[in-house]
Formats: C-alpha cells, structure tokens, sequence
C-alpha cells in the first residue's frame, strides 16, 4: 500500500491542511493518508498559545471522520517527552512494514528539516511530498531540493495545487480579536474551539 503521512502542529487544523493532504492522496494516487499531530514538538514547547495533544487530536478527528480515506494516529500525543518524526516514522514502519511511505509536507517545513533529529533517517524512510507554501520561491525550492539529494538521497516529489493563503497562527490570531473564522476551517471545528474558549486569551487552554 501507499500511505500517506499528513504531520503538524494542527494548532488548529484548517482547511489549508485538509486541501494539501486531499491533493496529494489524489496526485499520487495514496490508498490512505494517516493525520499525525505532533506531541511534545521541541521546537514549539515554548508557545503559549500551543493547546494540548489531545485537543489537537480532537480538533484533528472532527476535521477528517467524514473522509473514509483519511486515519488518525496518537502515536506522537501518547509519547513520553519530546517527539521526534524519525522515531514517529519508524514506528509507523514497525507496525505497518511492507508499505511505501509518502510524508507530505510545505515548502517551509522542507527548509527546516536539516536542523530535525537524524533528518537522514527521515529522507531515506520515506518519499517526500513538497506543496509550495509561504513566501517561498518555485526556484529556491527547487534548489534547495536538489541540495537535500545529494547530501541525503532524499527523493522529493512536488504537488501542483493552488497556493492557499491560510495559517493556523493567523487563525488563532483573529479568534483573540474576535473577528470571525468561519470558512477557514471545518465548522466542527470551529464549534469545538468556541465551545472550549480556545486561543481567546493568547494562552493555549
């Protein structure tokens, strides 16, 4: 099977997320995409406005339990301690060897990769699918990707879809301002971030 890794933050969830993961399952043809949000992700532990694993997890379930062809996984939530996506893939592979892996990502995520734990782990365990996000140009990504091939074997594919103008920063943003967020992100999840006084305050819960 090809399976699809949809990693992040999901701080919230948006649409911009839902869109990237629906392309790439099409685009590559995927018989499964398996959403992953982060646990204790230390490059983020700091933020204040970071919500709990399992909020994130619960934002993440209303967002996709409609699409047959999108799982969930608390592989990364249920880890003690900071979590790595090298030990969250090898997992992964432990329990479903056999599969060809595809771990979908932005163009700015792709940029850091380099500063991950053991990135060359990650680029020889799975097939990268880069979408263009941000600021970043087609070139200098292209460039890019070509550096991270010939340190790393990384094998890079890249999506062709619109570019989408949404962040979960922005996101939460807009709920402390008290304008609205409606069309942003699935009104499940909306409801949910109302319903539990989410991102009003600048701190996470």
């Amino acid at each position: 099977m090809k399976i699809g890794i949809m990693g992040g933050t999901f701080n919230p969830i948006h649409y911009g997320h839902l869109l990237m993961a629906q392309a790439s399952f099409e685009e590559f043809g995927l018989d499964k995409m398996i959403f992953i949000p982060t646990g204790l992700q230390w490059m983020k532990k700091d933020d204040p406005d970071l919500v709990s694993g399992q909020i994130r997890y619960e934002m993440t379930r209303l967002a996709i339990e409609d699409d047959p062809a999108f799982e969930l996984s608390d592989i990364e939530i249920k880890r003690p301690g900071n979590t790595y996506t090298c030990e969250t893939i090898a997992g992964l592979k432990e329990l479903m060897p056999d599969n060809e892996w595809y771990y979908v990502t932005g163009a700015d995520t792709l940029f850091n990769m380099p500063k991950w734990k053991d990135p060359e782990k990650v680029f020889d365990s799975v097939i990268l699918i880069c979408a263009l996000r941000g600021d970043v140009k087609k070139d200098e990504l292209l460039e890019f990707a070509g550096e991270l091939k010939d340190r790393y074997g990384a094998d890079i594919r890249f999506l062709d879809m619109p570019l989408i103008g949404l962040s979960s920063t922005d996101i939460r943003s807009r709920i402390r301002d008290k304008r609205s967020v409606r069309y942003m992100l699935p009104e499940k999840v909306r409801q949910y971030i109302n319903e539990k006084g989410l991102y009003i305050n600048g701190s996470g819960e």
